[in-house]
């Protein structure tokens, strides 16, 4: 029996993964809102020459000696508008999604390094730590549908992103919408409970039997605090205990064969962060209402994850994922090659790929939880996690 039998022993998928991922909709849907803000607050202005001319990189310029005038229909301040983040300075404009993402950078490897030894209660709600302890508490054959309704809701903060930048317009105000409730995280993630999974083959069996009688009493079984003994536990978990003991470093990825090459293959997967980071933080050369168009990207993107359970199911891991990394590519390399002036065709080339890119994150959240020993699960979510940040940080500039 392994640990995915003993936690059908304490109701399988019940009240308590309910609450779970109720527990995790405000993380969830606050994310794409620090991922995706810099489209509107760093939304720059330049007029289109009113003009045709087969030279214009060949005119003369000079440094604008009296400042410039922006155009405050739209957003009434912006840092490039508050800053004059513009012609020879334009260049330090990314710098703020870049810290960004080296703040996600340093936090993943510490994350990574750390999060096999101590508990997150130990360390803190961390990056990745709500999606690890959703899939340990979740049966395989449920796993699935589980990570998907947590896409979902990632989707549902890209449609609240366009919405709350259409209503708050100063870069100020749509700052601190999105980063003050995250204070509010803080206090909840303590009411997660700690994976008895890991729990168990750290070396703490009793602790991890007495998580599993608290979610078997919240699901309504209380009949199987009974049968659930430290005898039943070490026996079903004894195979597990044991290759554990073998995996106790991130350099085990790279050390076994087998999990060395799952580690290369997962990190040509991640490549797909390029194409999507730069599309998805350059609606402004999509359309010229970023807005609706922020809308659109995550209605899609919804649709998407909402079937990716179904297409996991009948067309398997593999197939789906490959076929929508083709259709994602084929999809933004023919957005390319529409000319400028046709914005509704390459809208909805951008709005196809995009809701791709909504099938491949979500199978890759599932297929790589189920790639890796339980030891290694959260160091290998954080190696991923670091070589994302490091192909955002390049998208940037």
């Amino acid at each position: 029996m392994a640990f995915s039998e003993l936690l059908d022993r304490a109701g399988g998928v019940g009240l308590f993964q309910a609450l779970q991922v109720f527990t995790l909709f405000l993380p969830s849907v606050l994310v794409p809102s620090h991922m995706l803000i810099e489209n509107f607050s760093a939304a720059g202005q330049l007029l289109a020459p009113n003009g045709t001319a087969t030279n214009w990189s060949e005119a003369a310029t000079e440094p604008c000696v009296d400042g410039w005038v922006y155009d405050r229909s739209t957003f009434t301040s912006t840092f490039v508008s508050e800053w004059d983040l513009v012609c020879d300075h334009k260049g330090l404009k990314p710098i703020g999604q870049s810290l960004y993402m080296t703040g996600l950078l340093i936090g993943s490897f510490c994350w990574g390094l750390l999060s096999n030894r101590y508990s997150h209660a130990e360390l803190g709600p961390g990056p990745g730590t709500g999606s690890a302890l959703l899939v340990e508490w979740t049966t395989t054959r449920r796993r699935a549908v589980t990570m998907t309704i947590l896409g979902c809701i990632y989707s549902l903060g890209q449609m609240a992103l366009g919405a709350l930048a259409f209503t708050l317009r100063d870069w100020r105000t749509l700052q601190l919408a999105v980063s003050t409730p995250f204070f509010a995280i803080f206090l909840i993630c303590w009411w997660l409970p700690e994976s008895a999974r890991w729990l168990i083959i750290t070396g703490k069996p009793e602790q991890g039997l007495q998580e599993l009688h608290k979610v078997a009493k919240i699901n309504g079984h209380k009949e199987a605090t009974k049968s659930l003994t430290i005898e039943v536990l070490m026996t079903s978990m004894e195979e597990e205990m044991a290759s554990a003991k073998g995996h106790r470093s991130v350099l085990e990825l790279f050390l076994v064969p087998m999990l060395r090459w799952r580690t290369c293959i997962m990190s040509l997967v991640f490549s797909q962060v390029t194409s999507y980071y730069g599309l998805v933080l350059d609606l402004q050369n999509l359309g010229n209402d970023i807005f609706l168009l922020q809308v659109l990207f995550g209605g899609v993107d919804l649709l998407a994850r909402s079937i990716t359970a179904f297409l996991l199911s009948f067309l398997g891991r593999r197939t789906t994922l490959a076929s929508f990394q083709a259709m994602s590519g084929l999809s933004i390399l023919v957005n390319k090659l529409v000319p400028q002036d046709w914005q509704t065709l390459r809208m909805v080339f951008a709005v196809l790929g995009k809701g791709c890119f909504g099938v491949v994150f979500s199978c890759v959240s599932v297929y790589k939880s189920e790639l890796y020993p339980t030891a290694l699960r959260k160091s290998a979510a954080a190696t991923g996690n670091r070589r994302e940040v490091v192909v955002t940080e390049s998208t940037s500039f």
